[in-house]
């Protein structure tokens, strides 16, 4: 019977699919790493995370293994409830076969749970909350730059790519991120560039604007910065428009369908970009499973925190050990993620490309891409944000 067997199989391509199928062995990975995914998966928070969940579990069936170690996600819920995440921190603390954590959705969650992490020492990498406050200890990093970020990549254009120095800051006083980027636009202006006075300026929802012009008209501003929703900035810029005050405009994300030519947005993040290989990777293995649909920021960002994840552990003296895991994750240098390329600044907080777009009838058109300071620099000015300095 082995005489029949061999030579029934003495073709080359018979044999090698016997020796495949029976004979040859894949080596598996030496050890298992495991993960908590410390996430509401029920609750009045549990619909926000799915998106951030969704990121992590693709990033995962991309990329299974770490120096020869397969990863294991293991999936904890905090339920959506403060008192619920912190206790569910403490568990995941308590259990030496955790080597790190990635969450959780929603700022009040994981503030929640931070100090827990923090005092065990456990390597914690968060995706999409951009709290400033959250940050600023040794164990935790966030995929997700803080909330003002864009604000600064709109100053380094203003002031570096168009050259203006009359600038004046507008925000919606119904929207409180509005606010927060309006006055890091101003801060960051008169301290980075030396500008003297970048007044900034309150926007009501349904006032009348006559003030508001008068406001613009005294400030002698030429360039104005208003990172607020779609429809109050329209708004404002027509009547500045009847006004007869010609501004350059710049505005945020929610500018990607106002539809108003010539005007300057920032985006964070943007599916179709090239910024990255890992960016198309992603989208190509998002639109395979989707129909050929576009992921969000925070798929993305989910994605990503994996990614840095998973680069701690590449790249640690001691993967075993949560405190080189820890270091690993403060030392991530130009990390090629979904959303562009990631440096961890001192204080947990990520440096990453900002993209400014110009709009047009037809496509907008990218026009400058900023790259924030060093991680040094960075650190120095997010701790300045953070104190109101």
């Amino acid at each position: 019977m082995c005489v029949l067997l061999l030579a029934s199989l003495s073709s080359c391509t018979s044999w090698d699919n016997f020796y495949n199928a029976f004979i040859k062995k894949e080596e598996a990975p030496a050890k298992t790493v495991r993960i908590a995914v410390f996430e509401p998966l029920t609750g009045n928070e549990a619909s926000g995370a799915e998106a951030e969940i969704e990121g992590i579990r693709l990033a995962n069936s991309l990329y299974r293994t770490a120096n020869g170690s397969r990863v294991e996600l293991v999936y904890y819920d905090n339920k959506s409830d403060t008192e619920t995440a912190a206790l569910t921190a403490a568990e995941i603390a308590r259990d030496e076969t955790i080597s790190m954590v990635i969450g959780t959705y929603g700022n009040m969650l994981t503030i929640a749970s931070a100090d827990v992490f923090a005092e065990a020492g456990i390597p914690t990498v968060n995706a999409t909350s951009t709290n400033p406050i959250i940050s600023n200890t040794t164990n935790f990093v966030c995929a997700a730059a803080i909330d003002a970020f864009p604000a600064r990549a709109a100053a380094e254009f203003a002031v570096n790519v168009l050259g203006q120095r009359e600038l004046a800051a507008m925000y919606s006083s119904a929207d409180e991120l509005s606010k927060i980027r309006a006055q890091e636009f101003s801060r960051y202006c008169e301290q980075t560039y030396k500008i003297t006075s970048v007044p900034v300026i309150a926007v009501n929802e349904g006032a009348d604007l006559y003030f508001i012009m008068k406001a613009l008209e005294e400030s002698g501003a030429s360039t104005v910065y208003m990172p607020a929703g779609a429809s109050i900035s329209y708004t404002v810029m027509t009547k500045a428009e009847e006004t007869g005050l010609k501004l350059v405009w710049i505005g945020g994300d929610a500018w990607k369908s106002l539809g108003i030519p010539d005007v300057y947005y920032t985006a964070d993040y943007d599916p179709q970009s090239d910024m990255t290989e890992m960016n198309k990777i992603f989208t190509d293995a998002y639109g395979k499973r989707h129909g050929g649909d576009l992921p969000s920021e925070r798929i993305a960002l989910g994605f990503d925190a994996y990614l840095m994840a998973l680069e701690a552990l590449r790249t640690a003296e001691d993967p075993d050990s949560r405190e080189s895991l820890c270091s690993a994750l403060m030392a991530i240098d130009g990390l090629e993620g979904a959303t562009g390329r990631i440096t961890v600044s001192m204080n947990g907080s990520p440096v990453k490309s900002v993209r400014v777009y110009r709009s047009t009838p037809e496509e907008p058109e990218l026009v400058f891409t900023a790259f924030e300071k060093t991680p040094a620099e960075e650190t120095q000015t997010d701790n300045n944000a953070n104190t109101g300095k």
